[in-house]
């Protein structure tokens, strides 16, 4: 039998912590849910689209889209980001 592989550690480029873990999408079952209140994974949401972050950390609510690439303008809004919350 192979043995389980072990997951990469990130370390978080903003906080240094190494909670960095992979972001969810999509309507998340029971196993999902049970993975995200053990600081697993992150939930992202049920709305997929492209260019959504990958990883994020559980300590300081960094993403891999904050420094990576910027975010598109929204209608109304020219220039800027939009803050999580």
């Amino acid at each position: 039998m192979s043995q389980p592989r072990k997951r990469r550690k990130f370390k978080c480029p903003q906080c240094g912590s190494v909670s960095v873990v992979p972001i969810e999408y999509g309507m998340p079952d029971e196993d999902l849910i049970k993975q995200a209140m053990a600081g697993e994974v992150l939930l992202g949401g049920c709305c997929i689209e492209d260019g959504q972050p990958t990883r994020g950390c559980t300590e300081c609510d960094w993403d891999n889209n904050a420094y990576d690439r910027p975010t598109p303008p929204v209608q109304g809004r020219a220039h800027g980001r939009l803050g999580r919350g």
